[in-house]
């Protein structure tokens, strides 16, 4: 017998007089009434006793557990949230979120303890991410998950992620006289969902679009609140579906994320979207689409295909008419740099409000004097460029000073002076030097040059740009109060610009390389004038080091500007 059973015993033998209670009807004397009084007082002090034990056990077992035990329900719910990793219904990473369904979900969560169960059941968002992999084991239970999912979600809108892992024209050996669309497990999970829970679904990535679920396809479905669309096609244009009115009434679209698909099969409510990105599809298709969406806000342009037709020999520029999207703010166009059909996307099409222009290429980038001629028309009609990257486009010095023209309200400049064109090494005006010197603020009249709104600049070069010029265009566009402060005679004041408030330099060099200790003494003056540059190796992915240089003793950052020693400008020096 342990010692608290020896202990519970005893208690038991010494409580149990007082516990005896005397049987009716009873004859009760002033002697008896008061013994009974003081055994009623000494229960009520047994009992306040053990009350405090207990809240003093209670309490230890507090201190001495983990601490995730002892934290709020709020923040628990939070951090499952953050071990379940729910997408944002504007975000979709279909393969990233593949193992949610298997190895990471509230289910799990709540599979924990008492307590995580508890919160994983009172948590609506935890339930609000739904991945569905139609594969020859889905079986009937997965249907009773959708019913419960749903049910948890509560009222919360649901992103649904549905993918199929075996090839629907293909057979496996345990059941080879099936495809996976006649399997009919999967018909009862696409019917449970689409018939009862359409309505509810905010987010929806669609990975089965392929002719063997045609019935499925050819059906409207209710979708109440879809919000956002994603649909992964097939590559194979023999399987391709003709038509998919499947998503024809969804109100309230506003963004289409479509892969590998020919957008012109897809049945949409085009009108009402505002936000569009489009990979691997045809510049024909593409055009089409566009003509019905005019109020596009952003198009992302991935990988455009030319028509498919070899033997045509029609110039594309005389084929499509002009294409206006007055509404569209952000256009980005990730191809290759050699792809004629990025050009004449961009004479056909007119963006008075474009606010935002990004073009990357897959790092083959070489210079194309075709898509520069298409480019430059194309910024002049935006009327308030804020945000330009041409990181993908390798300019010779003419070029890029007509495109820096041409875009005077630029705020934030991205570009790669890495690389030269083969045709710009022969001449010497047209280095990587030389485009630095067109950042200069102001020429040698003094009178305003470019860019008088540039705000952010960030550039890719390498070792073989002399930094010296680099620098000297910075300290052109250091805040206009800074640099009166250290300079002895006014500098010519520039119409409407406050000069740069950032700079990034990524440096194309071997990791652990050192950079001269004046580079160091350069960063520093421009930072006292007010312009943060910071340089990073792009490829080691920590700021370059610096070799040791002598000593010197820079006044305080705190110190008032007029107790500040006087410091030379470069521009001064030259």
């Amino acid at each position: 017998m342990t010692w608290q059973q020896q202990y519970t015993t005893q208690l038991l033998r010494a409580l149990t007089p007082f516990l005896t209670v005397p049987s009716t009807p009873y004859a009760c004397t002033s002697h008896d009434l008061k013994r009974l009084q003081h055994h009623a007082k000494v229960c009520d002090d047994i009992a306040d006793a053990l009350r405090q034990t207990s809240a003093k056990v209670k309490t230890l077992i507090n201190t001495s557990a983990s601490p995730i035990f002892r934290l709020p329900n709020e923040i628990l719910s939070e951090i499952m949230l953050w071990a379940c990793d729910i997408p944002e219904l504007t975000t979709f990473k279909p393969l990233k979120y593949q193992r949610f369904g298997k190895h990471m979900s509230p289910v799990v969560l709540g599979q924990v303890c008492h307590q995580w169960r508890k919160v994983s059941l009172a948590d609506s968002r935890l339930w609000t991410f739904l991945w569905i992999d139609l594969t020859f084991e889905t079986s009937a239970r997965d249907v009773r998950r959708i019913d419960h999912w749903f049910r948890m979600a509560r009222h919360s809108p649901v992103t649904v992620n549905i993918t199929h892992n075996d090839d629907t024209r293909l057979v496996d050996e345990v059941h080879s006289e099936k495809l996976l669309p006649d399997w009919k497990p999967c018909r009862q999970v696409l019917k449970a969902l689409f018939n009862d829970y359409a309505s509810r679904i905010g987010s929806l990535f669609f990975g089965i679009l392929d002719g063997g679920w045609g019935d499925l396809l050819r059906s409207p479905v209710d979708f109440a609140k879809l919000k956002h669309l994603t649909v992964n096609g097939e590559l194979d244009p023999v399987f391709a579906p003709i038509e998919v009115q499947m998503f024809a009434n969804a109100p309230q679209l506003e963004s289409i994320d479509l892969w590998a698909v020919d957008p012109t099969t897809l049945r949409l409510p085009w009108n009402g979207v505002s936000s569009l990105r489009v990979s691997w599809a045809k510049l024909d298709d593409l055009v089409t689409v566009l003509r019905l969406s005019p109020n596009l806000s952003s198009l992302r342009v991935r990988n455009m295909g030319g028509t498919g037709d070899e033997d045509e020999e029609t110039a594309h520029p005389s084929r499509y008419d002009p294409l206006s999207l007055p509404k569209l703010r952000n256009l980005e166009v990730t191809d290759e740099s050699h792809n004629e059909n990025v050009s004449h996307l961009l004479r056909t099409l007119y963006c008075p409000s474009l606010l935002k222009f990004q073009y990357n290429t897959f790092g083959s980038r070489t210079h194309s004097s075709s898509i520069i001629s298409s480019l430059l028309p194309f910024l002049r009609q935006a009327n308030n460029l804020l945000s330009l990257d041409a990181s993908g486009i390798l300019f010779e010095r003419d070029d890029l000073e007509h495109l820096l023209r041409s875009v005077p309200s630029l705020h934030r400049l991205v570009l790669d002076l890495s690389k030269v064109s083969e045709e710009s090494t022969e001449r010497p005006d047209s280095t990587a030097t030389s485009l630095v010197q067109l950042f200069h603020r102001h020429d040698a009249s003094g009178q305003y040059d470019v860019l008088p709104k540039l705000r952010h600049l960030e550039l890719e070069v390498d070792l073989k740009l002399s930094f010296r010029t680099l620098f000297v265009a910075f300290e052109t566009r250091c805040p206009q109060q800074a640099l009166a402060a250290y300079s002895p005679s006014p500098l010519p004041s520039a119409a409407g610009g406050c000069g740069l408030e950032s700079a990034w330099v990524n440096i194309y060099a071997p990791a652990g390389h050192v950079a001269p200790a004046e580079w160091k003494f350069w960063l520093d003056s421009l930072y006292q004038r007010g312009l943060p540059v910071r340089l990073n190796v792009p490829f080691a992915k920590t700021p370059i080091a610096f070799a040791p240089a002598p000593a010197f003793a820079p006044a305080p950052a705190f110190a008032p500007v007029s107790s500040r020693l006087y410091m030379p400008s470069f521009v001064d020096a030259i």
